[in-house]
């Protein structure tokens, strides 16, 4: 589960506003919990855990909603660009529990490479196109990973003599270094890779790997299948970085 479901908070937020943030999900999530212990689940698929996070999820959208409405935004008069706009306090996030488990950076890398621009399905066709044209003009697309590491991890890499600042960097630091790519949820509308930080450091505590969380497009101004397809190319961009397929293990929550 995502940190959204722990100490995750829009980044735009001062720390009363976080306090109070979190006190309303809190409530949120109680109230789901409550309703299962004493209801059953809402469908009977769902455990407690799912049932708290869709919970949590759907008062975020009625939120989005009430903006939507705010505004006197109908379904004749959608637009795409100010729903984002909407969404975008939603896909900056901030994890407090990061500070207490780990480190992270954040590194851009560009779609320029040769071996990006060959689609790997025919509903893939145009984009990979777009980013040939653009790298051509010299205005390569951009997008971003994390790269996250426990205070464990960086215990160990240290004992065993690896240079501490090429922890959080994006090049291997072995030749057959395992790692985990790990995509963010949010109903590929929302959220982004900081909101999983806290949950990246976990794994790399449990299994002494790096987690690298790499973003994508968000609909709606990147409908279907764009998100996939930026999900695609960062493996291909780790690839060509020197990381073999065999070590990599990849995950992800919700949407991811």
């Amino acid at each position: 589960m995502s940190d959204l479901y722990g100490c995750a908070f829009p980044a735009h937020l001062g720390k009363e506003q976080q306090d109070l943030y979190e006190a309303e999900m809190v409530a949120v999530m109680e109230a789901a919990k409550k309703s299962f212990l004493e209801n059953g689940p809402t469908l009977p698929s769902w455990t407690l855990e799912a049932q708290v996070a869709i919970t949590r999820a759907r008062a975020e959208v009625v939120r989005l909603l009430k903006k939507c409405a705010s505004i006197g935004m109908t379904p004749e008069t959608f637009d795409a660009e100010k729903i984002g706009t909407l969404f975008k306090p939603l896909r900056t996030f901030t994890a407090r529990s990061i500070e207490e488990k780990g480190k992270f950076e954040r590194h851009i890398w560009k779609i320029e490479a040769d071996n990006l621009f060959i689609s790997p399905k025919e509903v893939f066709d145009e984009l990979a196109e777009s980013d040939k044209k653009l790298a051509m003009e010299s205005k390569p697309r951009e997008l971003y990973t994390e790269v996250v590491v426990s205070n464990e991890f960086v215990k160990a890499a240290e004992e065993k003599g690896i240079d501490s600042s090429k922890l959080l960097g994006v090049a291997p630091l072995s030749e057959n270094e395992k790692i985990i790519i790990h995509y963010h949820g949010g109903g590929f509308c929302i959220e982004g890779p900081a909101i999983c930080r806290g949950l990246a450091a976990d794994l790399s505590k449990e299994t002494g790997y790096r987690v690298f969380l790499p973003s994508y497009r968000l609909a709606p101004e990147n409908p279907f299948p764009k998100p996939i397809y930026d999900g695609y190319l960062f493996y291909k961009h780790m690839l060509n970085l020197g990381y073999k397929h065999e070590n990599i293990i990849i995950s992800g929550d919700s949407a991811g």
